[in-house]
């Protein structure tokens, strides 16, 4: 569980960094540069969203996998001492 919560703590930190990049995006927009400066940068930009994006997409899943094992073993605990329970 400590894996799965400091996993959603990394995902929750992923998003800010997500609007300071697309901020620089829009800044290298706004720039009176010649237009392959402007490229190169918007490209290096983008490249790192696409890693960014990556990278969520796996903690996202390292996030709920522990989460979901708990989960499920806390159901077959419940099922099985509510049919203790009725059996009784």
């Amino acid at each position: 569980m400590g894996i799965g919560t400091v996993s959603a703590i990394i995902m929750g930190m992923a998003f800010p960094y997500f609007s300071l990049l697309f901020g620089q995006v829009t800044n290298v927009f706004s720039k009176n540069e010649s237009s392959q400066e402007m490229v190169d940068e918007a490209t290096e930009l983008c490249i790192k969203m696409i890693y960014l994006g990556i990278g969520t997409l796996l903690i996202s899943v390292v996030k709920k996998a522990p989460w979901m094992i708990v989960g499920e073993r806390m159901n077959i605990q419940f099922r099985i001492r509510y049919l203790i329970s009725l059996l009784r």
